[in-house]
């Protein structure tokens, strides 16, 4: 039971530091909701994060490739049910 919900936590951080990495290089580039983005411009040695994050139970993320309104999430990890790799709100990122 501690390993799911260490997983599940992980993963979401994961899902946090990627949506944060894609809002600041947002933010330096002047780039706008809709406007692409992938995820070669944010992972990767010196960008916004040096490795590509993985989901510690197995599960695989997929990037959306525009910049996401604000509350909607970035990055999504296939893991659903009752331990769900999603945070429990997004609001306000």
């Amino acid at each position: 039971a501690y390993t799911k919900g260490s997983n599940r936590a992980t993963c979401i951080l994961n899902i946090t530091m990627v949506q944060k990495a894609v809002r600041s290089y947002a933010n330096l580039y002047q780039l706008n909701e809709g406007d692409p983005i992938s995820q070669s411009l944010i992972v990767g040695p010196d960008k916004m994060i040096e490795t590509a994050p993985s989901c510690p139970a197995q599960g695989v993320y997929t990037y959306k490739d525009s910049i996401q309104p604000v509350g909607s999430i970035q990055l999504t990890c296939e893991i659903n049910g009752m331990e769900e790799h999603k945070p429990n709100s997004s609001t306000g990122w």
